[in-house]
């Protein structure tokens, strides 16, 4: 098994018919692109709810901001700071 990150590849069902001469190398080659694959779609979508998630939070972190400032609230230099900075957070996320 190969792990990277948190994407696993268990190609021990495949090696099982690495000496077996009934399997032609070509099919054997296929399998495991498909388990590669497999894995890195699952991956692709476990990173893009996570992204997702984190754009939310950052979102709404940046409406209670803009709020407070709209309200008046005493802090103004300091809430600019904290819009730019969530902006900037958003930004990265995106990009």
């Amino acid at each position: 098994m190969a792990e990277v990150g948190t994407l696993k590849l268990d190609f021990r069902p495949a090696s099982e018919y690495q000496n077996n001469e009934e399997v032609d190398e070509v099919l054997l080659w296929e399998m495991i692109k498909l388990k590669i694959r497999d894995a890195s779609m699952k991956y692709s979508k476990v990173k893009m709810k996570k992204m997702k998630n984190e754009e939310t939070n950052i979102e709404s972190a940046l409406a209670t901001v803009e709020e407070q400032l709209e309200q008046g609230v005493n802090n103004k230099d300091v809430l600019e700071e904290q819009i730019r900075c969530k902006k900037n957070e958003l930004e990265n996320i995106i990009q």
